[in-house]
């Protein structure tokens, strides 16, 4: 499991047993602070896509791991 957390104290609050990988954003407490996740969000969306062989530019739907219906 991978975690994305602004919360200062996520290692003592949560089983740590359970994520792989933390990443820890800048503690931001204001209304759009979740817009600080979206580049550590695209990035591993990117290096998920291209780790599994697909060209992310190209098959957006199938990086994600959608399907299309036919």
């Amino acid at each position: 499991m991978i975690v994305f957390s602004t919360f200062k104290g996520i290692k003592e609050a949560m089983d740590m047993t359970k994520v792989d990988h933390l990443i820890e954003l800048f503690p931001c407490e204001s209304m759009l602070a979740a817009l600080l996740a979206i580049p550590p969000l695209l990035m591993t969306c990117y290096l998920t896509a291209v780790a599994k062989g697909i060209n992310p530019d190209e098959n957006i739907s199938e990086a994600i791991n959608l399907k299309s219906q036919q």
